[in-house]
């Protein structure tokens, strides 16, 4: 079974992270299977039963669950423009005009920006869910932190001199 996104984001939000307008990112495209799929299974990774886990806490109005219910929301906005990403110098329009003005995009550079951005919040929000979703009282699957391969090392000898 596939979740919709719209029962934890809306088109618009996503529109809005990604800096496009429903022109250049339509509903029926982010409406795809392929966005569904890829958010429920982020959501997955924090827990086999956070479906239920979201739903049972969209229904109460204690503080934990409301903060978990927003924390999920605005990780499957990320999510969802995380995937869209890929495309997104396919999805915006390169020249807007009305007949007397115009708009003209540049084919790369905005789009790095947006990546980084969109990459980046993705990252902070799914922090922030699995903080949230811990403290709301599911088993939230730990995120690893990971470790940098070099580091700096200050040896009590010269390797070279061997003094």
């Amino acid at each position: 079974m596939t979740i919709a996104i719209t029962t934890y984001t809306t088109y618009e939000s996503v529109r809005v992270t990604l800096g496009l307008n429903s022109k250049e990112l339509p509903d029926t495209l982010l409406a795809a299977e392929i966005y569904s799929l890829a958010l429920e299974e982020d959501l997955s990774e924090a827990s086999d039963t956070f479906v239920a886990d979201y739903t049972a806490a969209a229904l109460l109005s204690t503080a934990v669950a409301v903060n978990f219910v927003r924390a999920a929301r605005i990780f499957s906005t990320y999510s969802v423009a995380f995937q869209c990403t890929g495309a997104l110098p396919l999805f915006t329009t390169k020249a807007i005009t009305d007949g007397k003005a115009g708009i003209y995009r540049d084919g790369n550079s905005p789009y790095k920006e947006t990546v980084l951005k969109v990459t980046a919040g993705y990252d902070t929000a799914k922090r922030k869910l699995l903080e949230a979703y811990g403290l709301y009282g599911g088993t939230a699957v730990s995120s690893a932190v990971p470790y940098p391969m070099l580091g700096i090392s200050s040896p009590s000898t010269d390797p070279v001199t061997g003094a």
